[in-house]
């Protein structure tokens, strides 16, 4: 069953009309299916007319949806074969940093890694490719000033 949320409640009960009418449809054999997409239309008209006026709570709430989209969902229907840097070497140098600390100076370090390994292997040029991996865990693994300079 779909979550509404408070402001999506006449949403809410008009989808359950449809799918009443949907499972009455099945059932009995009968043709409603004009009834069924004016409703849709319906439907459709409230959603847009609920969320051009949303107050800043309401959009908070949105955001905060338990049906929302999170990034997994993106990257499945992006990338086929995803594997996350976990247990990567650039894990051990840092990433575990990066998520704990939000170094925003090592997510543009790691930036500009990944971008300096794809154009060097769009080149053809494998060593260039290992320089800037191996400069860039430096950059991404210490930072540019020690851990110990940073407390």
């Amino acid at each position: 069953m779909r979550h509404f949320l408070d402001f999506e409640r006449p949403l809410a009960e008009l989808e359950g009309k449809i799918e009443e009418l949907r499972h009455l449809s099945a059932d009995s054999g009968l043709n409603i299916a004009e009834e069924v997409g004016r409703l849709e239309t319906q439907a459709n008209r409230l959603l847009r007319q609920s969320y051009a006026r949303l107050t800043p709570w309401q959009k908070v709430q949105v955001a905060r949806h338990p049906e929302r989209p999170h990034c997994r969902d993106y990257i499945a229907g992006l990338i086929d074969e995803f594997v996350p840097l976990a247990g990567d070497r650039l894990y051990a140098l840092g990433l575990d940093r990066l998520a704990r600390l939000g170094d925003l100076e090592a997510v543009g370090a790691l930036a500009e890694v990944i971008a300096g390994c794809a154009q060097a292997h769009a080149l053809g040029d494998p060593d260039a490719a290992a320089a800037a991996w191996r400069a860039g865990a430096r950059a991404v693994g210490w930072g540019r000033e020690s851990a110990s300079t940073r407390r």
